[in-house]
């Protein structure tokens, strides 16, 4: 039979005292474990609660700024001028300064109340170098009132020299001449149609290079004015004979319109017989037909001026004619500026 020997009271006493000590340590590393999950878990909630508070509170987009119509002076169209574009960096310059200078040309004219392109608020840099959006620039010429709005892209800037031989003096004459090609749109606000979308070129020459540029811009401004009045016609009435000769035909006249509707000398209006027909759905149609053109001379008034007819030996006496007969059938249209002439058909 196997002897069992009975534990000291000593070492009972040790036995237990260890078993004491480890419950203890194991106690105290599950309590540090578990209070580090907690301070993680706290740790990762108040990350994830930060982060949607960041999503939360980010600033919303700023708002297009506000667009104001403009009030339209008495009797006169609403134009607008985008800011013009240009197809590179290289040419931002000309663009800036070609679309001021049509800008200028339609204030100037007084015969269009004219939404500056600065009414347009600011344009975006990647939208300086590219052809405006149609749908865009339409959207914020409705809110601004207009009733056709212009863009111009410029494509092309040139300079160089060209020399006439002085038949006098002897020797040459040298002139500098630049060119400015742009793509020119004019676009009705109401339906969004683009009514005209052609390159013009505009074409100076000068004693410096920035004086032939400069008449470049003031070209550019001439044919728009032109180009635009194709489609907002700007009618007078005749007035009154000036000089007639002794075949009787007709070579200068009065017609009423000055400097209040814009006009100036060299700008040059074209005449119309009207008559009307309707159409089978009973629609009243205009029909016109050229009879002539004629240059302003004079600005007589605010009111009135004296014109030249061109081709009067053609077609003065038969002008008269009709003028006494029906005057309420003849109009006068402005068409802009004369053309310039000089040198090198510039």
């Amino acid at each position: 039979m196997a002897v069992v020997h009975p534990l000291s009271p000593a070492l009972f006493y040790i036995i237990i005292h260890q078993q004491k000590f480890f419950m203890k340590k194991l106690l105290s590393a599950t309590a540090i474990i578990i209070a580090a999950s907690f301070c993680t878990v706290s740790a990762q909630k108040g990350k994830s609660k930060a982060a949607a508070k960041t999503v939360t509170e980010q600033p919303a987009a700023p708002k297009e700024e506000e667009l104001v119509p403009v009030t339209p002076e008495k009797g006169k169209e609403v134009v607008a001028i985008y800011p013009f574009t240009c197809s590179g960096r290289t040419y931002y310059d000309y663009a800036l300064n070609a679309g001021t200078a049509v800008e200028s040309g339609f204030v100037r004219s007084k015969r269009f109340t004219v939404v500056e392109r600065s009414r347009f608020n600011v344009i975006k840099e990647e939208e300086l170098f590219k052809e405006a959006n149609t749908e865009e620039v339409v959207r914020k010429a409705k809110k601004l009132g207009a009733k056709i709005v212009i863009t111009g892209n410029v494509m092309s800037a040139t300079d160089g020299t060209q020399g006439q031989k002085n038949i006098l003096g002897g020797g040459v004459n040298y002139k500098f001449i630049a060119q400015l090609g742009i793509m020119f749109k004019i676009i009705n606000v109401e339906t969004g149609e683009i009514l005209k979308s052609e390159p013009i070129l505009g074409k100076g020459k000068g004693n410096t290079p920035s004086e032939a540029m400069q008449e470049s811009y003031t070209d550019l401004d001439r044919q728009a004015r032109m180009n635009v009045a194709e489609f907002l016609p700007q009618r007078f009435e005749y007035a009154s004979e000036v000089e007639v000769d002794k075949k009787n035909r007709l070579k200068k006249f009065k017609i009423w319109g000055g400097s209040d509707q814009g006009l100036k000398e060299k700008d040059v209006v074209e005449i119309y017989r009207l008559s009307y027909t309707v159409s089978p759905k009973g629609k009243k149609i205009e029909e016109k037909k050229l009879l002539g053109t004629a240059k302003i001379i004079e600005i007589n008034s605010t009111e009135s001026c004296t014109c030249e007819l061109l081709k009067s030996g053609d077609i003065g006496e038969s002008l008269l004619t009709e003028i006494k007969t029906k005057p309420e059938t003849i109009v006068f249209e402005y068409k802009g500026s004369e053309k310039p002439k000089g040198l090198f058909g510039l």
